[in-house]
């Protein structure tokens, strides 16, 4: 298998607490569009199977179907060397920034190590 490959391979893409069967079925399709294998769900709020996350995935939906879901984030990123972190979302806590080139100096290269993108977002509202 080429380096490339075995890289890609490595790289597992995570999403905390999805709540819409049309953006996870367009990430399943992304992700299979670039390479990637492995899907972790933290706590998602919506169904893999759901008809609109099968019909968005088009031919991903067997990332769906094999999503590790996980009831937490350190549950997701067991066994990550490096994790890197993306939020649309503003957050009270103070939490540092910086530029990629700084924070994961690997990923500047062409095949970067072991990731893990954790969307974090909003908790879910209390029933």
């Amino acid at each position: 298998m080429p380096q490339g490959i075995q890289v890609l391979n490595q790289i597992r893409i995570v999403l905390v607490e999805p709540a819409g069967p049309l953006n996870l079925g367009s990430i399943a399709r992304v992700m299979k569009n670039f390479g990637l294998g492995q899907l972790v769900l933290v706590n998602p709020r919506c169904d893999r199977h759901h008809p609109d996350a099968q019909l968005m995935a088009v031919h991903a939906q067997d990332l769906l179907d094999n999503a590790h879901i996980v009831r937490s984030i350190p549950e997701a990123l067991v066994g990550v060397q490096r994790a890197i972190a993306t939020t649309g979302e503003t957050h009270a806590i103070p939490t540092p920034s910086e530029p990629p080139a700084k924070s994961s100096p690997g990923c500047s290269s062409p095949w970067p190590r072991t990731l893990a993108i954790p969307s974090l977002n909003k908790p879910a509202p209390a029933p």
